[in-house]
């Protein structure tokens, strides 16, 4: 009956999208591109819950017993442990905390609430106009928050609280703790949305500081920065660098979970291997600082206009450009190389093969290869805004 319902709602969820968009002339697609950017992260964070029930859910159908593998005792971080198959009888989709169905009704319930709040949105807005609506997604984000940490049974209590006390282990762990092979997926799962949370700072700005969009981002196209001066003088140049220190914290994370691994390892290959994916995610920090000091002299730039000498300004950010492609090589060429050599292990030969599996392993390898190379340079950009 859950499962159902579940269903039903996401159907109707779809189909008042697709016809509101519709009515306004749009594609669908065209429409979500337009959309605001605190739309974006909800949209994205839907997304992130959908495609999390589906992981679990396919584990669930090709007989792995998730639930063994991402509990919070659970030590299949290894590539040495054979992954636990589902015992007979038991179902990942049916046990506390790492229940598919559960947390498909999660992803079913934030999605109709995204919906909802989408459609009062532009209803407010055809009314009082974008800066007059700006409450609703305001107030979803609040019940974003309330549902989320809601400490009584309800709404799939025991997935809320598996989430949460994930996240708690994550930040506030230290070099000797104990990592849980749940807490490196969602670890790495955070790496993914780092570009989502630097976005919640123009978001605040947005929402909650009785700013603009388009003045809270670092740079992008002609706007009035007065509202933005304003707000850097009442809190400080630290304003400008809460973007990127939020998306630096899940790279942080991991590399805190890597030193961690490292140091509870006896034995020597595996310490090796968790420094050496411990570098990687340290190599990720200074593309971001660097990509931030881009947008700053870029703001600041275009802020003091004649004040300055243009042919200092231009050198300076010409070598501030030249040191993020710097690291973002760097970064890029390491990341390569560690999911090809390192985490896969494509790279080592193995005796046993013959050469009919050979020949499939070379496919293999090029799409491996291809994908690493997208992944290792596609987000690599200058921060959002930019």
């Amino acid at each position: 009956m859950r499962q159902k319902l579940i269903r039903l709602s996401l159907v109707l969820a779809a189909l008042s999208l697709i016809y509101f968009f519709q009515k306004h002339g749009k594609t669908l697609i065209a429409s979500i591109v337009d959309l605001p950017l605190y739309f974006h992260v909800l949209l994205l964070v839907n997304l992130g819950i959908w495609c999390w029930a589906s992981n679990v859910h396919i584990l669930s159908l090709t007989g792995i017993d998730a639930y063994s593998i991402l509990d919070d005792e659970s030590k299949y971080a290894s590539p040495d442990i054979e992954t636990p198959t589902r015992r007979e009888g038991g179902s990942s989709g049916g046990r506390p905390g790492w229940s598919y169905n559960n947390v498909y009704g999660l992803a079913c319930g934030f999605t109709v609430a995204t919906v909802v709040s989408l459609w009062l949105f532009f209803h407010m807005m055809d009314l009082y106009g974008e800066e007059g609506a700006e409450f609703v997604p305001g107030l979803t984000y609040a019940a974003f928050v309330v549902l989320t940490v809601w400490p009584w049974n309800f709404f799939f209590r025991s997935e809320r609280a598996r989430f949460l006390g994930t996240c708690s282990r994550i930040a506030f762990g230290g070099i000797r703790s104990d990592v849980p092979f749940s807490d490196i997926i969602l670890a790495d799962i955070l790496t993914s949305f780092s570009r989502v949370l630097g976005d919640l700072q123009p978001i605040f700005y947005d929402l909650a500081l009785d700013g603009s969009l388009s003045d809270a981002l670092p740079i992008g196209g002609n706007r009035d920065t007065s509202k933005h001066a304003t707000i850097e003088h009442s809190y400080g140049t630290i304003w400008q660098t809460i973007s990127p220190l939020l998306i630096c914290l899940p790279f942080l994370f991991r590399l805190r979970q890597c030193i961690a691994e490292y140091n509870l390892s006896t034995d020597l290959p595996a310490r090796k291997r968790h420094m050496a994916n411990a570098i990687k995610y340290l190599s990720s920090l200074p593309v971001i600082m660097s990509s931030f000091a881009i947008n700053y002299l870029r703001i600041h730039g275009e802020r003091s206009g004649n004040t300055i000498d243009p042919i200092n300004f231009e050198q300076t950010l010409n070598r501030a450009v030249g040191v993020w492609i710097i690291f973002s090589i760097i970064n890029s060429l390491y990341s390569l190389y560690w999911d090809i050599a390192i985490d896969w292990s494509l790279l080592t030969p193995h005796k046993t093969l013959t050469s009919r599996t050979l020949l499939r392993l070379s496919w293999t390898l090029k799409v491996a290869l291809l994908y690493a190379l997208v992944r290792a340079t596609v987000y690599r950009d200058p921060m959002p805004g930019s």
